[in-house]
C-alpha cells in the first residue's frame, strides 16, 4: 500500500523534486542525530552539490 502512496506522490510532484528531497533525508537525520560542525560542513557539500 506504501508503494502505491510513493509512486502517486512522485507522479504529483515530479521526478526532480522527489529525487532533491530524497537527496536530504539522510543530511537531515545527521543534523538531528549529531548537528556538530564537520557534519554540518558535509552536508553544505552534499547541498550545494543537488544544487
Amino acid at each position: 500500500m506504501k508503494d502505491i502512496w510513493y509512486y502517486e506522490v512522485i507522479r504529483i510532484i515530479g521526478a526532480t523534486r522527489a529525487g532533491l528531497f530524497i537527496n536530504f533525508v539522510p543530511i537531515n537525520a545527521v543534523i538531528l542525530a549529531f548537528g556538530t560542525t564537520s557534519l554540518l560542513s558535509g552536508a553544505l557539500l552534499v547541498s550545494s552539490g543537488a544544487y
